[in-house]
């Protein structure tokens, strides 16, 4: 018995052939997902836009690199990844005023968390070293398993168990801190 290929590495082939419709097809499926993701390392929608833009940019100049080794998913969460690194180095940090929250990083980071909350988050976040910040968001936000995390991050399962477990100690301080003022 043999397996049809996925709808998205159907996409992919039909990109590399040329068909500009099938991109749009494969931004529609992916767009939503992949600018929330992006959206946890902006300050502003219109920063969040630009990053979304510059990832799907990549895709089409990369798609065909594409070896369907992965899933089209993972692979556009790898280019999200590097964006978000390149953006998150290149950016100028700005002090913040933070209020205090509690819950989870899930439940404080989430779509459903309060505007003030999620801006405390990021920045607390932002006071991470940038890969630090990935891979916490990658793992404990976006629930990538450490297995999934370290192939998009290039690292190794123990180094992203290392600085994951390293992150959320700096976060759990940086929170006593922002608390204690």
């Amino acid at each position: 018995m043999t397996t049809s290929p996925s709808p998205d590495l159907e996409l992919a082939e039909r990109c590399v052939s040329g068909d500009k419709d099938a991109f749009t097809l494969l931004v529609r499926r992916h767009k939503k997902e992949i600018l929330a993701f992006v959206a946890k390392y902006s300050v502003s929608l219109h920063e969040a836009d630009d990053l979304g833009q510059e990832v799907f940019l990549k895709a089409y100049q990369g798609i065909g690199s594409f070896a369907g080794r992965s899933s089209l998913r993972t692979w556009l969460y790898r280019i999200a990844t590097n964006v978000c690194l390149d953006h998150l180095r290149k950016r100028r940090r700005t002090p913040l005023h933070v209020t205090s929250g509690e819950g989870s990083l899930e439940e404080i980071s989430g779509p459903e968390a309060p505007p003030e909350l999620r801006l405390m988050v990021n920045a607390l976040l932002d006071q991470l070293q940038p890969l630090d910040r990935l891979i916490v968001t990658l793992v404990h936000v976006e629930g990538f398993s450490v297995k999934e995390t370290a192939g998009l991050c290039g690292l190794s399962s123990v180094n992203v168990r290392v600085r994951a477990h390293r992150a959320r100690n700096r976060l759990k301080s940086l929170m006593e801190e922002h608390d204690g003022q």
